[in-house]
């Protein structure tokens, strides 16, 4: 029998300065070879990764893009000035309105619900530090009232340097995974990572053999977001206060790099390349119906 087990650890409110490895290190009994899954918020609470709303001042552009959404100008600016390139918006509050979106499947309080719907109608899919993200990873949920927690910009060495702290304190080598909150396009969200150190994110399954002794096309498991997926059972979103899985038992290859080594590198040519595969084995009435459903 092989078994994976998931360990909880609560911390005291994390504060600006606060040494987040020690914190760990006494709140919980760490073991060589843990993989420690951490809520990248309490990261960027520690670091300081906040912004008073109240500091932000919207350029012209942002005054352009919050009129035509009816959004908060200061907002939309934190989002563009945190955001590498806007790829798209959401138009969430529409989806639910429209009953495209059920908000009774989803809402513990469907008025308050609605009145969140209403201060943030849409949701800017931007791309930032390579990766996609909702309105650039930012939002208010358990932090300070007028302030808003900001990824950390650089995700891998945020768990490098988390890692390396922890073996200093605890006297144990641990992998570190950083994890976030993604919002999908179905209204649900499921944990990812964001970073990691020590733990190689991605596996090595392509072409492994299976039981048959068949090569395996694909199979390569994201391990990195099944860390954080499988730590938000526990770790959830409102008012837990669990912010660190320990993920023990797990096999897995230790991995000096991070889990930008892995991104697409041209997610544009690639775009191209799905497009110019579709041309051709569909022909051009496939494109043309995809843009003729839209409005």
């Amino acid at each position: 029998m092989r078994e994976v087990s998931l360990i909880g650890v609560e911390l005291p409110e994390v504060r600006r300065g606060d040494d987040l490895a020690s914190l760990i290190c006494s709140s919980a009994r760490l073991q060589e070879r843990d993989v420690v899954a951490v809520a990248s918020k309490v990261v960027s609470k520690a670091k300081g990764y906040l912004v008073d709303i109240s500091s932000v001042r919207p350029t012209e552009r942002s005054l352009r893009v919050a009129s035509a959404l009816g959004m908060d100008p200061r907002w939309v600016e934190l989002v563009l000035s945190q955001s590498d390139e806007v790829l798209g918006v959401l138009p969430v509050k529409e989806l639910y309105d429209t009953g495209t979106l059920r908000l009774e499947d989803v809402a513990y309080d469907a008025e308050a619900a609605r009145m969140a719907l209403e201060r943030f109608p849409y949701l800017f899919i931007v791309r930032r530090s390579g990766m996609i993200w909702t309105d650039a990873g930012i939002d208010a949920s358990n932090v300070p009232g007028g302030l808003y927690a900001v990824p950390p910009p650089d995700p891998d060495a945020e768990a490098r340097e988390l890692s390396s702290n922890i073996a200093s304190r605890c006297g144990v080598r641990v992998a570190v995974v950083l994890c976030d909150t993604e919002v999908s396009i179905a209204g649900a969200s499921m944990d990812r990572a964001i970073g990691s150190y020590g733990i190689r994110p991605v596996d090595r399954g392509f072409g492994k053999p299976d039981r048959n002794g068949v090569p395996k096309y694909g199979g390569v498991d994201h391990i990195a977001n099944e860390v954080c997926a499988s730590a938000a059972l526990l770790a959830r979103q409102t008012s837990e206060s669990i912010p660190v899985v320990l993920v023990r038992g797990l096999s897995y290859e230790w991995y000096e790099g991070g889990l930008r080594d892995f991104s697409m590198k041209r997610p544009v040519e690639a775009l191209r390349a799905v497009i110019r595969a579709t041309l051709r084995a569909m022909g051009p009435e496939a494109l043309e119906k995809l843009v003729g459903g839209l409005p």
